[in-house]
């Protein structure tokens, strides 16, 4: 059976960690749209195929988040200046 992406090549493009958990991003198993079996990054912890973040930038968003729940600022938009929120 030949892979579209094996696993070590899905293996070599993880730089990071979950976006949503910060999880460890793994290669999972799984299949394409047209059934050819491949590989595609995502995490076991929230159970979801997913990009990558530099684990740099999920800390400094996670410390803005909480400084923004502490302020209780969350009806505050931060979209204002686009015309579609």
């Amino acid at each position: 059976m030949q892979y579209k992406t094996t696993k070590e090549q899905s293996a070599k493009k993880i730089i990071g960690v979950c976006s949503q958990c910060s999880g460890k991003i793994e290669p999972l198993k799984t299949v394409d749209n047209s059934g050819t079996p491949t590989y595609w990054n995502g995490c076991i912890k929230c159970q979801r195929f997913d990009n990558d973040i530099n684990q740099n930038y999920f800390c400094v968003y996670i410390n803005l988040w909480s400084l923004y729940r502490i302020r209780g600022m969350e009806s505050f938009n931060f979209f204002t200046h686009c015309n579609r929120f």
